[in-house]
């Protein structure tokens, strides 16, 4: 089944209500582990949230390193296996830690039902708060 069946039917540009993926968030997913995608979808039904970052290429991983933007040789995005989120607050991005706790914690609820073990990035040394992956 995929994202957009799954999505009953609802795809526009600016979907933001829960349960339902905006176009961007469908696009980013489509190379991205299917079971992360299950859980982030299962995560979707009960907070809003869009995926901004999904697979990387080897050459955009170099180039977020020189950015500072990412800190790892090889990161499990350039594997599909990790996702970066945004939370939305009244249909808008919002960097706010408590939206982010809210989502990880939907995401462990449905790691745990799905049996899919994950990873929330704000649990590390140094804290990226936006990425889930797969163990």
């Amino acid at each position: 089944m995929s994202i957009r069946t799954r999505a009953i039917g609802i795809v526009c540009a600016g979907c933001v209500a829960v349960g339902v993926w905006d176009a961007r968030s469908e696009k980013v997913l489509k190379p991205v582990d299917a079971e992360l995608v299950e859980v982030a979808w299962c995560a979707r039904q009960e907070v809003p949230f869009i995926v901004y970052h999904g697979h990387r290429t080897d050459a955009e991983q170099a180039s977020f390193i020189a950015k500072g933007v990412s800190w790892v040789k090889r990161s499990k995005h350039q594997d599909g296996l990790a996702i970066d989120v945004m939370a939305l607050k009244d249909g808008k991005g919002t960097w706010e830690l408590k939206y982010y706790q809210k989502i990880a914690t939907a995401f462990y609820a449905c790691s745990q039902k799905l049996n899919i073990p994950i990873t929330w990035g704000c649990e590390w040394k140094v804290k990226d708060c936006v990425h889930f992956e797969r163990k």
